[in-house]
Order: structure tokens, then C-alpha cells, then sequence
């Protein structure tokens, strides 16, 4: 397995998820 990869795959979900909590959050 690409650690590489699997790094950046792993902060693209957690951007996704903050992205989601934020809107959750204005509404």
C-alpha cells in the first residue's frame, strides 16, 4: 500500500467530514 496515498485520502476525508459538520452547523 502507497502510504503516500493512503495519507492523503485519509485528510480528504476529514476535510470532507469538516466541510459537512460546518454546514451542518450554518443551517
Amino acid at each position: 500500500m502507497d502510504i503516500d496515498k493512503l495519507i492523503s485520502f485519509e485528510s480528504n476525508v476529514i476535510e470532507k467530514t469538516t466541510l459537512k459538520k460546518k454546514t451542518k452547523i450554518k443551517g
